[in-house]
């Protein structure tokens, strides 16, 4: 799923890469940039928002500054404004040739910090961006370690894509093969929960991924296929009758009650026998008078008032 992700074979309206201190996303991020840059996207426009000086001072090392938009960086502490909006609408000021839009930010932890730690402005933000046909895309960054696992859990709802990324150390057997390349090479366990369109469906990809140091992907490996999250038919009978406050189990008098039981659709063809049977037993009503009755044997309706 990475690879097609990379590629932009799987499209994916917004991704949202969760790292923590010890295992950094920029090696990721930046070959997620590369891949696009890679492409002739004349239509739309990748505008990379940093956080901090020291981001953009790294990602300036390898990529145009063309791309990296400070609206952020000169706002989020310097001024009480929703830079989130201010950012999309001069976005759309300067879009003179009605291109789409990628939009990256690469901290979200100092970004929510700039609203008080409420999460609400940036989950409106990634809403609106999901409802306008001019962004194409949101990626964003999050450092697990700073965020408080109810926040951490409301952000994950609203993107389409989730990839939880750690680093992993090479096997000997890795290093001897990718000695002969002559590049450095990280190697990258990722979780990757993916919302279908198509089915509603979240599926869930583990796969290691190896990237040399010029962001290029050197192998993809796919650990588990997938896993369907809401795919009803692992669900076993115990786990649908969970929690009933009523039985639903038969017992063996019941069993045999049902056995025996002759519904009336199964009595079609059957009249003739049903007749014969009746006239072999013959039915009566036996009818005893109350102290009050006036019965009439002459007029048996008398007191229906006919």
């Amino acid at each position: 799923m990475i690879e097609e992700l990379l590629n932009q074979k799987e499209t994916s309206k917004s991704i949202l890469i969760i790292d923590s201190f010890e295992h950094s996303s920029t090696n990721l991020l930046n070959t997620l940039i590369k891949k696009f840059l890679e492409k002739d996207n004349l239509n739309t426009s990748l505008n990379f928002y940093p956080t901090t000086r020291s981001s953009k001072k790294k990602f300036s090392k390898f990529f145009s500054k063309n791309i990296i938009n400070e609206t952020i960086l000169l706002n989020i502490f310097a001024s009480n404004q929703n830079v989130l909006e201010l950012a999309l609408n001069q976005l759309r000021q300067n879009n003179e040739q009605k291109k789409k839009f990628i939009i990256v930010i690469d901290n979200l932890n100092l970004l929510i910090r700039h609203f008080d730690n409420n999460p609400f402005f940036f989950i409106h933000f990634a809403i609106e961006c999901s409802r306008q046909p001019d962004i194409c895309q949101l990626i964003c960054v999050a450092h697990e370690q700073t965020f408080s696992n109810e926040v951490l859990n409301q952000i994950r709802q609203i993107f389409q894509t989730v990839v939880c990324i750690s680093d992993t150390k090479m096997r000997q057997d890795e290093i001897t093969m990718f000695s002969k390349l002559n590049k450095h090479i990280l190697k990258f366990s990722l979780r990757i929960d993916h919302r279908s369109f198509k089915t509603s469906k979240i599926l869930t990809y583990d796969e290691v991924l190896y990237l040399d140091n010029e962001y290029s992907i050197q192998k993809v490996e796919k650990i588990l296929k997938k896993k369907s999250k809401l795919k009803e038919e692992d669900e076993t009978e115990d786990d649908m009758l969970k929690g009933l406050t009523f039985n639903v189990h038969l017992s063996s008098d019941d069993l045999e009650a049902k056995k025996n039981l002759v519904l009336p659709y199964e009595l079609i063809g059957q009249k003739q026998k049903t007749t014969i049977e009746n006239k072999e037993t013959e039915s009566k009503i036996f009818y005893a008078p109350d102290e009050a009755d006036d019965v009439d044997d002459d007029d048996p309706d008398d007191d229906l008032n006919f």
